[in-house]
């Protein structure tokens, strides 16, 4: 067991990154008193999917819980091609000022619909449904890294307007931009100790609004260039967003940085998306917050010295 308390951020990125693995794994891994959550967090509700969408809750028997949503499984250069960026207004929020993308919002609609499967805990209990049974009073964390972290904000937005005596706390990793200003300050209104963790030289949380700095990034690592499959999604982005004001929600954290790290070996292009995805990495993140690595973590010394190409998330 660690000698120290594990802090809730630590928490939340290690529930963050098990909800990319296996429901198996991640039974074992709440079981495993050496990682973050210390073998005090039990599998509540899930795994459960809903087209593409997946999520799970556990509680620590204190009346604490949290809702872990998985983040993009596909490649990291296919995130910018998929996400729908209409604005549309949140999911369970009378006022319809505040605005999200319609991607988001549409995966917390899933989300409140997923049925975990026999056999799993809350088998054939909607998401929304096994939420109306926590106990009022009860805290609930709301984690993701990714995509799942731009859709841990919008569903934490939901919850804390469908219930409100509960308290809702965002912890939240790598998220790219989920809404609009009006939605940022609302989302500081309502969920005022929200914390959001971003890598300084991570490209993710720079979309939408910082698109212009993706091209830019990585200059400073020898003949880097943005490659041009990157260029063309980036074109398409920044005409469906033109006109968009897209603003981060969430007390930003403390800085955080992993710097820049040589590539091995490849093409430019491939170093390009090595680097990107190492910088991206859930397990970047449980190592720059100082938590232990979840199972299956790439075997990349650290701090890296250079990274293989191409280097898969």
């Amino acid at each position: 067991m660690p000698a120290t308390e594990s802090t809730i951020d630590q928490v939340a990125i290690t529930l963050a990154a098990l909800a990319y693995q296996s429901q198996a794994d991640l039974m074992r891994a709440l079981c495993d008193a050496s990682l973050a959550t210390q073998n005090e967090w039990t599998l509540r509700w899930g795994q459960a999917t809903h087209m593409g969408n997946l999520a799970y809750v556990v509680g620590d028997g204190s009346g604490r819980y949290c809702i872990a949503v998985r983040g993009t499984i596909m490649s990291i250069a296919d995130i910018f091609e998929d996400v729908d960026v209409e604005l549309t207004a949140v999911p369970g929020v009378r006022d319809g000022t505040p605005m999200v993308t319609r991607g988001w919002a549409d995966a917390v609609e899933h989300l409140l619909e997923a049925r975990p499967p026999s056999g799993s805990p809350g088998a054939g209990t909607q998401l929304k449904s096994f939420l109306g049974t926590l106990p009022r009073g009860a805290t609930v964390y709301v984690t993701g890294h990714s995509l799942g972290a731009a859709t841990a904000q919008v569903l934490a937005c939901w919850l804390t307007e469908t219930f409100p005596a509960l308290t809702v706390e965002p912890h939240t990793f790598a998220n790219p931009t989920a809404g609009t200003a009006d939605f940022a300050a609302y989302f500081a209104d309502r969920l005022p100790t929200s914390v959001r963790w971003d890598n300084v030289n991570d490209n993710i949380p720079k979309g939408y609004g910082r698109l212009a700095d993706i091209r830019a990034s990585y200059a400073s690592a020898g003949p880097l260039k943005c490659p041009e499959s990157a260029r063309i999604a980036l074109d398409v982005l920044e005409l469906l967003v033109d006109g968009k004001e897209f603003v981060q929600a969430g007390t930003s954290s403390p800085r955080i940085e992993l710097p820049i790290v040589p590539v091995a070996s490849g093409t430019t292009s491939e170093q390009w998306y090595a680097q990107m995805g190492v910088q991206h990495s859930s397990y970047t993140y449980l190592r720059l917050l100082d938590a232990p690595l979840v199972p299956g973590h790439p075997s990349v010394p650290w701090p890296p010295q250079s990274l293989p190409a191409p280097c898969n998330t």
